[in-house]
């Protein structure tokens, strides 16, 4: 047998993996290795960006087109399950190629190929993966499963310790995740703190705006260049390119032209912006806070509402005529889809009752305002539960299973929401069971992630320097014995 761990983007050490799987070897691990020239399988190491539309080489289109066995099944049932899912991640992660469906769906034949012939020839029996977000890793994680492979998900959303599941459909109640893991006794404190990972977002300096600008003027140029140029070697027969190569270069001067629609939605954006919250009145107020969009890292749900516009339906539809819905973006606003956010603010101009605040206003200083929190599965609903003001969710984050959390598709209106009642004993209780469910260690994004995180882990305090280096030193081991303490409790239970 062999072993699939894919854990992380950021450099780690093989050696403690190898070392406490030495009797269920070889692992293999898959890795997000950002060299273009990098081919799909290296040995031990497979990488996941050789496998984007963007990056595909001849290797891995020979890779999976001379895999002989039959693999119309699998296609038939991948097809079925995750096609929707799957370009919805490719076309999100994957830069400048704009393919249409036909595209990807070649690309999804491909990849249903290559994912089959590297889990049947490598006799790969446990996987171990981070959420699949990237297209092939969703292709990979699906074929498992119809091959009989036992499958663990990760996901990290505090300091030190992640969560690991059999059914990524069971996130935020954790059914399938058993409690072997030590408990921590956790003690909630009330009080309003913004998410760390959004404090990073800072505006760019001018010197950094006016090279950005600088290069968006000259790259039109360059790519118009570039394409002309191929035309010319094609016409004058001095060389024959393949399709991917005219796809691509195609796709770049695509790509510019989403400046421009981001220029003109933030037109439209900013004359509805309103700096302010209406006076405290008989009707309900209701604060949503945006996902960047598009925004599918963590595949709990099914992507319904990864269209946001469908989440203010929702809300309007089970609040009173005169409730107030207030609209506060993700600080990374700069980064969102250019394309899905012009849609989004012309449908928002159409509605009523419906306000947007500036996108840098502080989380911390707009809870007490309102009613009502709604979340996809933010950070900022854990906030709120802290300070006692309901959430209603719209996707599966990790405090789910929370007092004053509320699944949007179980409510019909806000009554029963507004009537809840609980107290910080009762979070702690239930955070304090989830810690058994909980490895230890630091997975996905480590150096830069949420080693730089304040939480009820840490007790709501940040990790010196020195506890840092000393963690990261160490965490492979850490890492790894709690992979393999999942591996006895599931995998080896299961052949026994």
């Amino acid at each position: 047998m062999s072993i699939l761990i894919s854990h992380t983007v950021d450099k780690f050490r093989s050696e403690p993996y190898d070392k406490v799987f030495s009797e269920y070897g070889p692992v293999y691990f898959g890795i997000h290795d950002f060299d273009d020239k990098k081919n799909f399988l290296d040995g031990r190491y497979i990488n996941f960006l050789a496998t984007r539309p963007s990056n595909i080489n001849n290797e891995f289109i020979e890779y999976a087109e001379t895999y002989e066995k039959n693999t119309e099944e699998l296609y038939r049932t991948a097809r079925k399950a995750i096609f929707d899912k799957y370009c919805y991640f490719l076309t999100r992660i994957n830069g400048a190629y704009l393919g249409g469906i036909y595209d990807y769906l070649y690309y999804f034949r491909i990849h249903v190929k290559a994912a089959a012939r590297f889990l049947d020839e490598n006799q790969i029996k446990f996987v171990i993966m981070g959420v699949p977000a990237g297209g092939f890793d969703n292709i990979l994680w699906h074929v498992a499963k119809e091959m009989g492979i036992c499958r663990i998900g990760l996901f990290q959303a505090h300091n030190d310790r992640f969560f690991w599941l059999k059914d990524l459909n069971d996130m935020g109640t954790f059914s399938t995740s058993l409690p072997i893991f030590q408990s921590q006794n956790i003690q909630v404190q009330k009080k309003i703190s913004d998410p760390f990972y959004m404090a990073k977002y800072r505006k760019p300096k001018l010197k950094k705006k006016s090279y950005f600008l600088l290069k968006d003027i000259l790259r039109p140029l360059y790519y118009a260049a570039s394409l002309c140029k191929m035309i010319l070697k094609h016409y004058f027969n001095i060389k024959i390119y393949k399709p991917t190569d005219w796809l691509f270069s195609a796709n770049k001067s695509r790509f510019l032209s989403q400046k421009y629609i981001q220029k003109t939605s933030n037109l439209l954006r900013s004359t509805l912006e309103k700096d302010y919250i209406s006076e405290k009145n008989q009707s309900i107020k209701i604060i949503l806070f945006l996902k960047v969009q598009p925004e599918a890292k963590e595949a709990f749900g099914d992507l319904y509402y990864d269209d946001q516009l469908l989440i203010i339906d929702k809300l309007q539809n089970i609040s009173s005529h005169n409730a107030e819905i207030y609209i506060k973006e993700h600080p990374a606003e700069r980064i969102n889809d250019s394309m899905s956010r012009a849609n989004f603010w012309n449908s928002i101009s159409k509605k009523k009752n419906i306000f947007i605040l500036p996108a840098d206003k502080k989380s911390s200083s707009l809870l007490n305002s309102f009613d009502i929190v709604a979340t996809a599965d933010g950070t900022i609903g854990w906030e709120a539960i802290r300070n006692f003001k309901p959430v209603i969710c719209f996707e599966k984050p990790w405090y789910l299973s929370m007092p004053g959390v509320f699944e949007a598709n179980k409510i019909s209106n806000l009554e029963r929401i507004l009537k809840e009642k609980w107290t910080l004993e009762d979070i702690n209780k239930t955070f304090t069971n989830l810690t058994k469910k909980m490895g230890f260690g630091y997975i996905i994004h480590t150096e830069k992630g949420y080693i730089n995180s304040s939480d009820a882990i840490t007790n709501f305090e940040y990790l010196t320097d020195e506890q840092k280096k000393k963690k990261l030193l160490n965490n492979d081991e850490v890492v790894a014995d709690s992979f393999y303490k999942i591996f006895l409790n599931t995998y080896l239970k299961q052949k026994k």
